[in-house]
């Protein structure tokens, strides 16, 4: 631990740095994880947008790194103009629905429909694809954390 301590404190971002290492794997992660389910499929990428839209707050640095509205507001309406977002009713509970999930956006007539949710995961992979882990370099070994 004190080996640990030290090489951390001699880097420039030192705690800070591991900190923000440790986000960036825990955002990594919250973008591959698998979204095939069953059911409740709206309320889990409620939960994986919720967390990792907290893991961006921590990562203010990368401009690449979107939130899902700012997502929307700067790509969707762009690549996709006259498609609405899905609306969601007052009373949604999708326990033990084995429908498809609410963040796409369609068409009126719903003959184009693309998944939003998806198209904001795969922003953010590209933007997490080259980001650095930090290293501490001892007796010739990479401690990567």
């Amino acid at each position: 631990e004190k080996v640990i301590r030290k090489e951390i404190e001699s880097t420039s971002g030192k705690f800070d740095e591991v900190d923000r290492t440790v986000e960036r794997i825990r955002l990594e992660y919250l973008v591959n994880y698998p979204l095939q389910l069953g059911c409740r499929k709206t309320t889990a990428r409620d939960h994986i947008r919720e967390a990792i839209e907290a893991i961006l707050d921590r990562l203010p640095d990368n401009t690449d790194l979107l939130s899902f509205d700012n997502f929307l507001l700067r790509e969707g309406h762009k690549s996709h103009s006259g498609l609405k977002s899905a609306t969601r009713p007052e009373d949604f509970d999708d326990t033990y629905s084995t429908k498809d999930h609410l963040y796409y956006i369609t068409n009126g007539d719903r003959s184009e429909t693309i998944d939003i949710f998806e198209e904001w995961m795969r922003t953010l992979r590209a933007a997490t694809k080259n980001s650095a882990i930090f290293c501490i370099s001892y007796s010739n070994k990479c401690i990567v954390l």
